[in-house]
């Protein structure tokens, strides 16, 4: 996401006028109107800490008690006391006391309820997001997401798809997945033309159940890999697997963190499969598919900084790779290059391309590259 410097909206935008008196013409841009029309989520919540009262607008910044004094003094009554709407803070207070037009104060006593703030002008003013607690503290995106965000119960399943040690491209095609958000065949129905039947199988509706994983080629590369991933009682039915993983307590432990990298490559490669036969017309088998998925995570693990337990040397072992020596002389010999535009799979015997079935040629060696 492009970065944009406020003196560069202040500029092309404002022209030297307060944000919250903006209006949103038709030939603005909708990205600009999307940013007006959401400031009265905003406003009550952006509050200003006095310092020097130079930065601060009088009449349109939330820092007086009876919040922005905009929302009851009028332009025309501004005008009509000669009081101008770029007046400042600094300009209301002289010598530690309320400096404001005296028809103003008796049309609207509340401007001087409390004490005018004390000033200095050693620093600026500061900007802090109010929370709905009432407490106003340092302006952040977290806190600006808990304080809008409705509040809602933890999703269960969220600690299979979103830890520290994910694959993110495999994770947020599970996220989708466990979503219902894949766009499988049976979405398509309405088209004129569409053929909803599994690329795999051609025998049942294209769908996430199925694809995941009651279709006969799924199925197999999915308990193939249960095996590697100590999957035991694990069901077949993508339904069953989600209420599964809402049940387990994931955690750092390398076996944890081995089943979700599975699960997510599975699901992953999976989707990938699928869409290269529908796109490109392009076949893997059961066999090659699993052993891509195997390398894909193998190479995930040896990247990793893993406690030399007893399970992690046996989680080692079962995976192929030496413990916390990352890409060492043994490792080296089955390697990961990353270049530019692809990943590629660097070994002396095991030669595999994710994307068709093509041999290549790197350094005396053979590898297959998968371009994401």
């Amino acid at each position: 996401m492009a970065k944009v410097k406020w003196s560069e909206i202040n500029s092309e935008r404002l022209r030297g006028r307060n944000f919250w008196e903006m209006y949103a013409y038709d030939n603005t841009s909708w990205g600009w109107k999307m940013i007006l029309k959401n400031r009265s989520l905003l406003r009550n919540h952006i509050v200003y800490r006095l310092v020097d009262g130079m930065n601060t607008s009088a009449l349109y910044d939330n820092w007086h008690i009876a919040g922005p004094l905009s929302s009851f003094i009028s332009y025309r009554d501004a005008y009509d006391e000669d009081f101008s709407i770029k007046s400042k803070v600094f300009d209301v207070v002289v010598n530690g006391d309320w400096n404001w037009p005296m028809e103003l104060v008796e049309k609207y006593p509340v401007l001087v309820s409390t004490p005018a703030p004390i000033l200095s002008n050693n620093r600026r003013d500061k900007i802090l997001w109010k929370k709905k607690s009432g407490r106003a503290v340092d302006f952040s995106v977290s806190e600006v997401f808990h304080t809008l965000s409705d509040d809602c119960d933890d999703v269960k399943w969220a600690g299979v798809v979103w830890f520290s040690q994910n694959i993110p491209r495999h994770s947020f095609i599970l996220w989708l997945a466990i979503k219902n958000r894949l766009k499988t065949q049976d979405k398509f129905d309405w088209v004129e033309g569409n053929n909803p039947k599994c690329v795999f199988c051609n025998l049942q509706s294209d769908s996430h159940n199925h694809l995941f994983f009651e279709c006969s080629y799924s199925k197999k590369v999915w308990r193939e890999m249960k095996i590697v991933a100590n999957f035991d009682g694990v069901p077949d039915s993508w339904d069953s697997i989600v209420d599964w993983c809402e049940n387990v307590n994931w955690n750092r432990a390398i076996s944890s963190v081995v089943q979700r990298l599975v699960l997510g490559a599975s699901v992953y490669f999976i989707w990938l499969e699928r869409n290269l036969r529908i796109f490109q017309g392009k076949k893997r088998n059961v066999s090659d598919l699993c052993s891509i998925i195997k390398n894909v995570v193998r190479a995930r693990l040896i990247g990793l900084k893993i406690l030399r337990t007893d399970k992690a040397l046996e989680v080692a072992k079962v995976w192929n790779f030496c413990l916390n020596e990352g890409l060492n002389e043994y490792n080296s010999k089955q390697r990961w290059i990353m270049t530019e535009d692809c990943l590629m799979f660097v070994d002396e015997t095991i030669c595999l391309n994710v994307c068709d079935s093509s041999w290549y040629k790197y350094g005396g060696l053979r590898y297959w590259a998968s371009f994401y």
